[in-house]
Protein backbone atom coordinates (compact mmCIF):
# COMPACT_ATOMS: atom_id res chain seq x y z
CA UNK A 1 0.00 0.00 0.00
CA UNK A 2 2.49 1.98 0.41
CA UNK A 3 3.42 2.52 -3.26
CA UNK A 4 0.02 4.00 -3.78
CA UNK A 5 0.40 6.41 -0.80
CA UNK A 6 3.41 7.61 -2.38
CA UNK A 7 1.68 9.19 -4.82
CA UNK A 8 -0.63 11.03 -2.62
CA UNK A 9 -0.11 13.76 -0.37
CA UNK A 10 0.46 13.67 3.12
CA UNK A 11 -3.16 15.96 3.51
CA UNK A 12 -4.79 13.69 1.28
CA UNK A 13 -3.59 9.95 2.90
CA UNK A 14 -4.57 11.62 6.35
CA UNK A 15 -8.15 12.16 4.88
CA UNK A 16 -8.85 8.73 3.56
CA UNK A 17 -7.23 7.15 6.35
CA UNK A 18 -10.09 9.17 8.78
CA UNK A 19 -12.59 8.73 6.54
CA UNK A 20 -12.29 5.01 5.89
CA UNK A 21 -10.51 4.61 9.43
CA UNK A 22 -8.35 2.00 7.96
CA UNK A 23 -5.54 2.73 5.82
CA UNK A 24 -6.06 -0.47 3.64
CA UNK A 25 -7.39 1.53 0.52
CA UNK A 26 -5.90 1.50 -2.90
CA UNK A 27 -5.36 4.66 -5.63
CA UNK A 28 -6.51 3.47 -8.90
CA UNK A 29 -5.95 6.86 -11.29
CA UNK A 30 -6.05 10.20 -11.45
CA UNK A 31 -8.05 12.62 -13.24
CA UNK A 32 -8.09 16.55 -14.05
CA UNK A 33 -10.58 18.59 -14.73
CA UNK A 34 -10.09 22.43 -16.56
CA UNK A 35 -6.58 22.32 -14.19
CA UNK A 36 -8.99 23.56 -10.97
CA UNK A 37 -9.32 20.23 -9.47
CA UNK A 38 -8.11 16.71 -9.21
CA UNK A 39 -10.16 13.42 -8.86
CA UNK A 40 -8.41 10.44 -7.63
CA UNK A 41 -10.22 7.30 -7.74
CA UNK A 42 -9.71 5.18 -4.57
CA UNK A 43 -11.04 1.83 -3.54
CA UNK A 44 -11.89 0.23 -0.09
CA UNK A 45 -13.60 -2.56 0.85
CA UNK A 46 -14.42 -3.60 -2.88
CA UNK A 47 -15.86 -0.36 -3.41
CA UNK A 48 -14.61 2.76 -5.24
CA UNK A 49 -15.03 6.69 -4.22
CA UNK A 50 -13.45 9.39 -6.08
CA UNK A 51 -11.47 11.52 -3.81
CA UNK A 52 -11.60 15.04 -4.80
CA UNK A 53 -8.68 17.58 -4.88
CA UNK A 54 -9.65 21.58 -5.78
CA UNK A 55 -8.05 24.92 -5.63
CA UNK A 56 -8.79 27.00 -2.25
CA UNK A 57 -9.86 29.69 -4.14
CA UNK A 58 -12.90 27.79 -6.13
CA UNK A 59 -14.71 27.14 -2.34
CA UNK A 60 -17.14 29.57 -3.81
CA UNK A 61 -17.95 26.55 -6.82
CA UNK A 62 -17.51 23.88 -4.43
CA UNK A 63 -20.41 25.42 -2.15
CA UNK A 64 -23.03 25.88 -4.88
CA UNK A 65 -21.70 22.13 -6.29
CA UNK A 66 -23.18 21.08 -2.57
CA UNK A 67 -26.30 22.87 -2.76
CA UNK A 68 -27.43 22.09 -6.36
CA UNK A 69 -26.57 18.18 -5.83
CA UNK A 70 -28.69 18.39 -2.96
CA UNK A 71 -30.91 20.00 -4.64
CA UNK A 72 -31.44 17.76 -7.86
CA UNK A 73 -31.07 15.18 -4.88
CA UNK A 74 -34.37 16.29 -3.57
CA UNK A 75 -35.84 16.62 -6.98
CA UNK A 76 -35.63 12.74 -7.09
CA UNK A 77 -32.55 12.73 -9.40
CA UNK A 78 -29.77 10.47 -8.99
CA UNK A 79 -26.67 12.50 -8.29
CA UNK A 80 -23.12 11.36 -6.83
CA UNK A 81 -23.74 11.80 -3.14
CA UNK A 82 -21.23 13.73 -0.97
CA UNK A 83 -19.72 11.44 1.69
CA UNK A 84 -16.75 13.99 2.83
CA UNK A 85 -16.28 17.76 2.41
CA UNK A 86 -13.67 20.04 4.01
CA UNK A 87 -13.29 23.71 3.26
CA UNK A 88 -10.33 24.03 4.85
CA UNK A 89 -8.20 21.36 3.73
CA UNK A 90 -9.83 21.84 -0.01
CA UNK A 91 -11.01 17.89 -1.01
CA UNK A 92 -14.58 16.04 -1.20
CA UNK A 93 -14.98 12.39 -1.09
CA UNK A 94 -17.57 11.58 -3.48
CA UNK A 95 -19.82 8.75 -4.92
CA UNK A 96 -18.31 7.28 -8.20
CA UNK A 97 -21.02 6.15 -10.62
CA UNK A 98 -18.24 4.41 -12.47
CA UNK A 99 -16.82 4.69 -16.22
CA UNK A 100 -19.77 4.14 -18.51
CA UNK A 101 -20.48 7.36 -20.16
CA UNK A 102 -23.48 8.03 -22.85
CA UNK A 103 -21.46 8.35 -25.57
CA UNK A 104 -20.06 5.11 -25.34
CA UNK A 105 -22.86 3.46 -23.95
CA UNK A 106 -24.98 4.76 -27.44
CA UNK A 107 -22.47 3.02 -29.66
CA UNK A 108 -22.70 -0.14 -27.88
CA UNK A 109 -26.65 -1.38 -27.47
CA UNK A 110 -29.46 -1.49 -30.26
CA UNK A 111 -31.28 0.87 -31.58
CA UNK A 112 -34.51 0.67 -30.02
CA UNK A 113 -32.44 0.89 -26.44
CA UNK A 114 -30.92 4.34 -28.09
CA UNK A 115 -34.05 5.67 -28.51
CA UNK A 116 -35.02 4.40 -25.33
CA UNK A 117 -31.94 6.21 -23.26
CA UNK A 118 -32.70 9.69 -25.19
CA UNK A 119 -36.68 9.23 -24.05
CA UNK A 120 -35.23 8.77 -20.88
CA UNK A 121 -32.65 11.86 -21.10
CA UNK A 122 -35.46 14.57 -22.23
CA UNK A 123 -37.85 12.73 -19.43
CA UNK A 124 -35.33 13.69 -17.24
CA UNK A 125 -35.03 17.70 -18.33
CA UNK A 126 -38.60 17.84 -18.57
CA UNK A 127 -38.89 16.76 -15.03
CA UNK A 128 -36.40 18.95 -14.00
CA UNK A 129 -37.83 21.89 -15.52
CA UNK A 130 -41.38 21.51 -13.44
CA UNK A 131 -39.82 21.23 -10.03
CA UNK A 132 -39.66 24.61 -8.12
CA UNK A 133 -36.78 27.00 -8.08
CA UNK A 134 -34.13 27.07 -5.38
CA UNK A 135 -33.94 30.78 -4.43
CA UNK A 136 -30.14 30.40 -4.87
CA UNK A 137 -29.35 29.84 -8.31
CA UNK A 138 -28.81 33.11 -10.63
CA UNK A 139 -31.06 34.10 -13.27
CA UNK A 140 -29.32 33.24 -16.94
CA UNK A 141 -29.01 36.28 -19.21
CA UNK A 142 -29.70 36.07 -22.87
CA UNK A 143 -25.57 36.81 -23.78
CA UNK A 144 -24.93 33.79 -21.43
CA UNK A 145 -27.75 31.77 -23.38
CA UNK A 146 -26.60 33.28 -26.39
CA UNK A 147 -22.90 32.01 -25.65
CA UNK A 148 -24.40 28.76 -25.08
CA UNK A 149 -26.00 28.78 -28.06
CA UNK A 150 -22.86 30.09 -29.97
CA UNK A 151 -21.04 26.69 -28.96
CA UNK A 152 -23.66 24.41 -30.36
CA UNK A 153 -23.08 26.68 -34.04
CA UNK A 154 -19.54 26.58 -33.85
CA UNK A 155 -18.85 22.98 -32.73
CA UNK A 156 -22.16 20.19 -33.40
CA UNK A 157 -23.26 21.33 -36.55
CA UNK A 158 -20.11 21.52 -38.32
CA UNK A 159 -19.59 17.64 -36.90
CA UNK A 160 -23.11 16.65 -38.03
CA UNK A 161 -23.24 18.53 -40.85
CA UNK A 162 -19.79 17.69 -42.57
CA UNK A 163 -19.93 20.81 -44.39
CA UNK A 164 -19.02 24.43 -43.39
CA UNK A 165 -22.09 26.06 -42.15
CA UNK A 166 -23.23 29.44 -44.75
CA UNK A 167 -22.50 32.69 -43.12
CA UNK A 168 -25.76 33.98 -43.74
CA UNK A 169 -27.52 30.56 -42.31
CA UNK A 170 -25.69 31.02 -38.96
CA UNK A 171 -26.97 34.50 -39.03
CA UNK A 172 -30.51 33.49 -39.53
CA UNK A 173 -30.16 31.00 -36.76
CA UNK A 174 -29.08 33.66 -34.06
CA UNK A 175 -31.47 35.71 -35.11
CA UNK A 176 -34.22 33.30 -34.75
CA UNK A 177 -33.12 32.68 -30.76
CA UNK A 178 -32.35 36.49 -30.48
CA UNK A 179 -36.36 36.87 -31.37
CA UNK A 180 -37.37 33.74 -28.75
CA UNK A 181 -35.15 34.83 -26.02
CA UNK A 182 -36.62 38.53 -26.26
CA UNK A 183 -39.81 36.96 -25.08
CA UNK A 184 -38.13 35.40 -22.37
CA UNK A 185 -39.47 37.54 -19.34
CA UNK A 186 -43.34 36.65 -20.20
CA UNK A 187 -42.40 33.23 -19.77
CA UNK A 188 -42.25 31.17 -16.03
CA UNK A 189 -38.27 30.30 -15.50
CA UNK A 190 -36.98 27.42 -15.28
CA UNK A 191 -33.61 25.34 -14.97
CA UNK A 192 -31.05 25.72 -17.82
CA UNK A 193 -28.30 22.57 -17.31
CA UNK A 194 -25.64 23.78 -19.28
CA UNK A 195 -23.72 20.48 -18.85
CA UNK A 196 -26.28 17.83 -19.97
CA UNK A 197 -24.21 16.21 -22.39
CA UNK A 198 -23.38 12.41 -23.17
CA UNK A 199 -19.91 12.73 -21.69
CA UNK A 200 -21.84 13.92 -18.17
CA UNK A 201 -24.42 11.42 -18.25
CA UNK A 202 -23.00 8.02 -16.72
CA UNK A 203 -24.86 4.51 -17.25
CA UNK A 204 -25.04 2.88 -14.06
CA UNK A 205 -24.92 -0.75 -13.82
Amino acid sequence: METIHLKLNKKLIQVLRSFFKSDQFELLDIRKDCYTRKYYRVSYNSKSYFLVEYFKENDSAIKQFKKISFFLASAGLIVPKIYFLDYKKAVMIIEDFGNIRAKDYILSVTDNEVEAFYKTSIDVLMHLQSVKLPKFLETSTNELLLNQLDLFADYYLPLVNKELIPSDSLASFKDIWQKLLSIRPLLDYTIVHRDYHSENIMILD
